[in-house]
């Protein structure tokens, strides 16, 4: 067996010149720190991605769910409603009272035979002399 001459143990020492050592030092921290630098980096990003993974989340339900009025309605949209009804029901009251009104009026009066008048009657409503055309 070949011996190389170097032994290791316990009572081992290395002699290394102080600029070696401080050398060794800085590249141990700069490392340790690049490494959590970027560790902190990717914590944010994975963060980023959950943030925006719920916000499209919540984007969906809202592009389905309001238009099918889920959500609730804009203070507008309210006013409008009532203003609808309200006319509705304004229609309906001058709807039924015209109804009353002609069923009264009609009542023992022929129909209408849907003729013209005449150039002469309508000059004499207008009290005109009669034109031939």
């Amino acid at each position: 067996m070949v011996d190389s001459g170097i032994k290791v143990g316990e009572s081992s020492t290395i002699t290394v010149d102080i600029k070696s050592l401080i050398g060794i030092v800085a590249m141990i921290l700069s490392i340790a720190g690049v490494y959590f630098s970027l560790t902190g980096q990717i914590s944010a990003l994975q963060l980023d991605v959950i943030r925006m993974q719920d916000s499209v989340a919540t984007n969906e339900e809202f592009r389905i769910k309001w238009p099918r009025g889920e959500l609730g309605a804009l203070p507008d949209d309210a006013v409008q409603d009532l203003n609808i009804e309200y006319i509705q029901k304004e229609l309906a009251k001058v709807q039924e009272e015209l109804d009353n009104h002609l069923e009264g009026s009609h009542a023992g009066i022929s129909a209408p035979d849907n003729s013209w008048p005449t150039d002469s009657e309508l000059a004499h409503l207008l009290e005109l002399p009669p034109h031939n055309f």
